[in-house]
């Protein structure tokens, strides 16, 4: 208990020194005080399941912003050992989160936008960037889109398209994977709830789905013990499916990335019953919305946002 509290003195302290806490409709004064309490709060719970599951980071540095309601933005620089790695010392992690309420708003799939704003033949698979997708689904669904992050691992070598199924605005426009690969889907039904599932298999009344490389966290359990640091990109759920959490972590530059296992006890720790691990690597892309922009928010280790098969997208219902 004295470890926690002393990480939340250190917390406050630094919301109190400048670190950037924002919320909508904010005046400054007393509804600044409270969103850095808010933030605070948010980052102590965090941080105690953190150290429940067995990782204890440093922090340096911390923000929440609550744009909308039914979504919180999470930013965190951290330092600890990767426990799925060989690493004998702490090294900087730079960490970017939503948290989606999914009875408020809700996370569709993301294609890519030919010239005319139609979406590409699946059979004649292109790439495109995750926010110019985001920004075509904004702009020509009359949607609202708030961020979101890149999706599916896909055939870089001949055919583009993502390995694993997919479901786009209720149409399965990929309902076999390459060389029947059994990747872990993530999908949300038509009642908007979502879910995690390992078998490549699509659910029941699917609205949209992507598919990712492994399941870090299953059933509440993590899978995985071991595998090297790098850029990840994860979506976690809730048991009842009402909440989801989209995660990356920078990796290959000033920030040092994450382990499979790490990636699980991370989603744990936030309250995530499954989880899967998008495309990763320079792949990894976290989009945010500012105002009437979407922004990449992350530093891509390719050194710029890469072109990519799909993506998921956090949007109005």
């Amino acid at each position: 208990m004295r470890r926690i509290g002393l990480i939340l003195i250190s917390l406050l302290l630094a919301a109190c020194s400048g670190e950037q806490v924002a919320r909508k409709g904010d005046t400054g004064g007393g509804a600044n005080e409270a969103a850095e309490i808010s933030a605070s709060r948010y980052a102590d719970t965090f941080l105690a399941a953190l150290k429940k599951n067995g990782l204890s980071p440093e922090v340096k540095s911390f923000s929440l912003e609550s744009p909308v309601r039914g979504l919180k933005y999470f930013r965190m620089d951290c330092l600890y050992a990767d426990p799925g790695s060989s690493e004998t010392q702490a090294l900087k992690r730079s960490f970017y989160l939503f948290d989606v309420d999914m009875s408020v708003l809700t996370v569709r799939a993301g294609l890519p936008w030919d010239i005319r704003h139609e979406v590409l033949d699946p059979a004649n698979w292109e790439l495109q960037r995750t926010s110019a997708q985001l920004s075509c689904m904004d702009s020509y669904r009359s949607l609202t889109v708030f961020g979101g992050v890149n999706g599916d691992l896909y055939d870089r070598s001949t055919t583009n398209r993502p390995y694993g199924v997919m479901a786009f605005n209720g149409t399965v426009v990929l309902p076999t994977a390459l060389a029947s690969d059994t990747r872990p889907v993530f999908a949300v039904t038509e009642d908007g709830k979502a879910r995690c599932s390992a078998g490549g298999v699509l659910p029941q009344s699917v609205r949209d789905a992507v598919c990712g490389r492994v399941m870090p966290l299953n059933g509440g359990v993590i899978t995985k013990t071991n595998s090297e640091p790098e850029p990840r990109t994860c979506v976690g759920v809730s048991k009842e499916g009402s909440r989801v959490w989209l995660l990356v972590i920078d990796g290959r530059g000033d920030s040092s990335g994450a382990t499979y296992k790490t990636l699980g006890l991370i989603m744990k720790s936030l309250g995530a019953h499954d989880a899967i691990n998008l495309d990763g690597g320079g792949s990894s892309t976290f989009v945010r919305g500012s105002g009437n922009v979407l922004e990449v928010v992350n530093n891509p280790s390719d050194g710029s946002e890469r072109a990519v098969a799909n993506s998921l997208a956090i949007t109005s219902l």
